[in-house]
């Protein structure tokens, strides 16, 4: 049975990074048919979903239909293994503790947000030795998790409040899936220690596009907020985080890491004495840029020079 989206109660919000509420309409189309109509904030330049389910709507998705869909090809109803896929996301783990164990200066646990079931903490206690702890918003998951030892809670970060500080916060993939990634920053900074750190890898949506060529196959019923480098940058530093490091393949040429996916940003932030949010910074003229950046016609002109035109030629 397909997932009811068309009749589940929706919302409409203003900008979660500026709060303004004067989006630019961007697409109306999303993947699997959906309208998803995508929007851009016309002053920070964060791209999200607009209108958008409730959060009683994302509760029933992620519970019924989301590994299916992402795992096995949208073949809805056939589950997935979660065995196999806490062994391959060890190896991302692993890679991701090698990115951040150079700024890792404070003791104390390590915990992820979206941590599905336990392979890339597995893989992070495995290169850190480190204690870690997860938050996951599916039932299934977050069982297997605490069956193989890596202690998580079954909750939506909106949901829940930690009471131990940790070293660091990791957000591997999910930020594009949070209601509020305003809510998220703010609980991670209150979360951690003094000079603690933020590892957040998320994909990078203008990269996204330019790879699959229209908005129709990049805009996810689950993708609330989509990010670039620019803006994310913005939204961190804005959140009281300094950024020790930051990587995007859009920029760089060079082949990423084993275990460390394509298409991704990702920042380490170290918190700050600055409160989250009281006040925002916000790149110049960053939002035009993005908006020129993601016009439609440009991303598929894009992608017939870069990508569909280089593959007919390749095979003739």
């Amino acid at each position: 049975m397909a997932f009811p989206y068309e009749t589940i109660e929706k919302e409409s919000i203003p900008c979660n990074f500026c709060g303004l509420d004067n989006p630019k309409v961007l697409s109306n189309k999303g993947t699997d048919g959906l309208k998803l109509t995508s929007v851009i904030c016309r002053k920070c330049g964060l791209i999200y979903i607009n209108p958008r389910m409730t959060k009683d709507g994302y509760k029933l998705y992620y519970e019924q239909e989301y590994r299916d869909k992402t795992i096995n090809n949208g073949e809805s109803g056939s589950g997935f293994d979660c065995k196999k896929l806490f062994e391959t996301t060890q190896v991302h783990g692993r890679a991701l503790a090698v990115l951040m164990k150079p700024y890792l200066s404070v003791t104390g646990p390590i915990m992820e947000i979206g941590s599905g079931v336990g392979g890339v903490l597995a893989g992070i206690k495995s290169e850190l030795g480190r204690e870690v702890m997860g938050l996951e918003p599916s039932l299934k998951e977050s069982d297997y998790a605490n069956s193989v030892g890596i202690k998580t809670h079954h909750a939506l970060i909106e949901d829940y409040s930690n009471k131990e500080k940790c070293a660091a916060i990791v957000s591997t993939q999910s930020l594009n899936h949070f209601l509020s990634p305003k809510h998220f920053f703010r609980w991670a900074h209150d979360s951690l220690v003094e000079n603690g750190i933020i590892v957040v890898e998320v994909m990078n949506f203008r990269q996204q596009l330019k790879k699959a060529g229209k908005y129709e196959n990049s805009v996810k019923i689950d993708h609330v907020y989509m990010f670039t480098p620019e803006v994310l940058k913005d939204f961190i530093r804005s959140a009281g985080f300094e950024i020790l490091h930051c990587e995007s393949d859009e920029q760089s040429k060079a082949k990423p890491r084993q275990g460390i996916p394509k298409i991704h940003i990702r920042i380490i932030g170290r918190k700050t004495g600055e409160a989250p949010f009281q006040k925002l910074t916000m790149t110049p003229g960053v939002a035009g840029s993005v908006i020129r950046s993601v016009n439609k016609y440009y991303i598929y002109l894009n992608y017939l020079m870069k990508t569909r035109l280089p593959r007919i030629f390749s095979r003739s």
